[in-house]
């Protein structure tokens, strides 16, 4: 029952943001996500984080991270063959720069935010298929980023797979959300320093 009312309340939100709230109000998406993520510690409980301090961890905290960054390089190459037929492989260019902290900060918050939404709560619990509740929660989060562009659709229910089996593996939130964090700073990064094509989206 709990992973029903986990999947009405992400349909909703995606139904909400998608197709009612401006693409200029990040405030009000960061409190639409504030309140899906109160309305599930009431209905299910305290969010367990699991912090080790291990080499497994570490290394498990590299590979994440390393994933992030490989994620937004092969989706910013992607959008550039698309938007401009130009294939872009300076992968130094595309992660120069200094540290952007307004684009860290934004992308911790929705990072955080999303994959608890979408990810934790609902593969938490038991008695459906984890295989089929992947799929459906990667699908909502492509939905969700409908209202950039189609491109940012497709992407994203791709990022949501990546994301939810590294949770589904490691059963650790942090690693789903330390991926999330990477790639979404790089894609503001480039959004606000405009390199090569405009990532948009989170």
């Amino acid at each position: 029952m709990i992973v029903v009312s986990q999947l009405i309340l992400i349909t909703l939100f995606v139904l909400l943001f998608t197709f009612r709230v401006p693409k200029k109000t990040p405030f009000i998406y960061f409190i639409l996500l504030l309140i899906c993520i109160l309305t599930n510690v009431l209905l299910i409980g305290q969010i367990e984080w699991k912090i080790v301090v291990s080499f497994t961890y570490f290394f498990q905290l590299l590979l994440v991270v390393g994933l992030g960054i490989l994620f937004y390089i092969v989706d910013l190459i992607i959008l550039n063959m698309i938007k401009h037929n130009v294939i872009l492989l300076d992968f130094a260019y595309m992660l120069k720069g200094r540290v952007n902290i307004k684009a860290l900060l934004i992308s911790f918050v929705i990072g955080l935010q999303e994959e608890i939404l979408f990810r934790y709560f609902l593969f938490m619990e038991g008695g459906f298929s984890i295989i089929i509740l992947l799929l459906i929660s990667s699908i909502l989060f492509g939905i969700n980023h409908l209202t950039f562009s189609k491109y940012d659709m497709f992407s994203k229910m791709v990022l949501g797979l990546v994301c939810g089996i590294i949770f589904i593996l490691t059963r650790n939130i942090l690693l789903s959300i330390v991926l999330h964090l990477v790639y979404n700073y790089f894609a503001l990064k480039n959004k606000e320093e405009g390199w090569g094509v405009v990532q948009r989206g989170n």
